[in-house]
């Protein structure tokens, strides 16, 4: 279609990338997903055989190789990672996977051990240990963003009023016998106790925590492709109050609900603390439902007062008899698709029969067909 390509990209994993096809016969119905803290999706077909699907003798599309974006109107709206193409019936089946996904199913194979270091610090550093390998250079470019979460702890001894101080104040590098001692608890990342880089990065990304997304755009000369991580603390998105999504306006089929899923009507906070002296609080509603009381442990709450706080934002945020994962959105003159963007809230109301919304809503992913519709298929979660 006029402005619209699927393009082709060789990565050689030095950091130099080649096309190696400019138009790819795409056709159906390809689907494109964005994705909030995930790695955006791609699937689309090409009829086979194609004769302009190999470049000096080699296949275009190899798996590990080849990177696939979509393009419209002069701007890049997505970007994939070649998984392994499957052909039945003379029809060849791609799958793409965002480059965000590259370090998940992947080891750390040295040690690294760090006190008070920022969760973002060691996301960047899982990239900078991945991107430093002569095959691995992918030129993905992770911003700056700082948290004031800080992982891996220092030990020393404990005072009366239960502050830790180094061993190195009282001038010496071992505790007597009398003294209240806790050992260094750094955050590590080690060889011998292996563990999948990216389950890493989504385990800091819930503990947190953090958001991420990745980005795709031309460099100034329009020569290279440039890839970025964004990265949001706590979250990623606008609060959008100059768009809605309404049914009969730009929702045109009523979106499945769940009534009553979820319910809690007792949130406990656990703070920091050991034993009797933990941090506690608890925030009960008598709203004539059999009781159902979840515990949430955060040790960065410091305090009685903190965790009341908390414990009753968690509980308000599940009093709600209906519950909507998924809606489909037309595109209209007022809400353009690619007008909101994932991480976006959005106020969505609908009435009709069983259905009866009027909640906020945050998007954290979002499906399209660029070909033959431009309705949007987005995930939703409560604001």
């Amino acid at each position: 279609m006029p402005g619209q390509r699927f393009f082709a990209e060789r990565i050689h994993g030095d950091g130099t990338t080649e096309l190696i096809h400019g138009d790819l016969p795409i056709t159906g119905s390809p689907s494109i997903t964005d994705v909030l803290s995930g790695p955006p999706q791609l699937q689309a077909e090409i009829g086979t055989p194609q004769e302009d699907l190999k470049v000096n003798g080699m296949p275009v599309l190899v798996p590990g190789s080849t990177a696939i974006y979509f393009e419209e109107d002069d701007v890049i709206r997505g970007g994939w990672l070649l998984a392994e193409p499957d052909v039945d019936d003379q029809v060849l089946s791609l799958d793409g996977s965002g480059f965000c996904g590259y370090p998940k199913g992947q080891e750390y194979t040295q040690e690294y051990s760090q006190i008070g270091v920022d969760p973002l610090d060691v996301v960047r550093h899982i990239w900078a240990y991945l991107q430093a390998f002569p095959n691995g250079r992918l030129g993905m470019v992770l911003d700056s963003t700082k948290t004031p979460v800080r992982l891996g702890t220092r030990g020393g001894v404990l005072t009366e009023d239960g502050t830790r101080v180094p061993l190195s104040f009282y001038g010496q590098t071992e505790p007597t016998s009398e003294q209240d001692y806790e050992e260094d608890d750094p955050f590590t990342i080690t060889w011998f106790e292996p563990a999948d880089l990216g389950s890493v990065i989504d385990g800091l990304a819930k503990e947190t925590p953090f958001e991420y997304h990745e980005e795709h755009y031309w460099d100034a000369t329009r020569t290279k492709v440039l890839h970025r991580l964004e990265l949001g603390y706590p979250t990623i998105g606008r609060r959008r109050t100059d768009l809605r999504f309404v049914l009969g306006e730009n929702i045109h089929v009523a979106p499945r609900v769940t009534l009553g899923g979820g319910y809690v009507n007792e949130v406990t906070v656990i703070g920091a603390g050991e034993g009797r002296a933990m941090v506690r609080a608890t925030a009960p509603l008598n709203d004539g439902r059999l009781r159902k009381a979840i515990t949430i442990t955060d040790k960065r709450i410091k305090s009685n007062t903190e965790a009341a706080v908390r414990a009753r934002a968690e509980l308000n945020a599940r009093q709600h008899f209906a519950d909507v994962t998924s809606v489909v959105i037309e595109d209209t003159p007022g809400t353009p698709v690619g007008s909101w963007l994932v991480g976006d809230s959005i106020r969505l109301q609908a009435e009709e029969d069983w259905t009866d919304l009027d909640v906020w809503v945050r998007v954290v992913g979002i499906t399209t067909n660029p070909y033959d519709s431009r309705d949007a298929v987005c995930t939703v979660v409560r604001a």
